[in-house]
């Protein structure tokens, strides 16, 4: 089983989330929700690797419940009340086979890369380059 390792101080890199980049959420959906983002930002972090719902409560301490339903919106298969946003697909997890994983799917990494490109000006904007 893959564990989630949180990043020590030495190994964080530093992003700055900014209006731009929640900007780029706002293309995909003006009421994009807060909890798909922090789904979207934590599986950024490990685009190889996926992320499971219990590694998602793990990085996040949203609820279960909460970090499921944000993982499955990203997908194409929301459910009848919710909208899917397509950004990432799901697989049977190797090592827990009643575990789902998530992975970025192409529409996934490039709003991925626009995403990155955004926080990273925010660094330099702030460092005041």
């Amino acid at each position: 089983m893959t564990t989630f390792k949180k990043p020590n101080a030495a190994e964080e890199t530093r992003l700055v989330l900014t209006i731009d980049t929640i900007n780029q959420f706002r293309k995909i959906s003006d009421e994009f929700p807060i909890g798909c983002m922090t789904a979207f930002l934590a599986l950024m972090q490990r685009p190889d690797l996926g992320i499971t719902g219990s590694e998602l409560v793990d990085v996040t301490g949203m609820e279960y419940h909460k970090a499921m339903r944000s993982l499955k919106r990203l997908t194409i298969h929301a459910g009848k009340e919710l909208k899917a946003f397509d950004l990432v697909s799901e697989r049977q997890d190797v090592a827990n086979v009643k575990a789902l994983r998530f992975f970025l799917n192409d529409k996934g990494h490039a709003l991925a890369r626009s995403v990155m490109k955004d926080m990273r000006r925010g660094i330099k904007t702030e460092a005041g380059i």
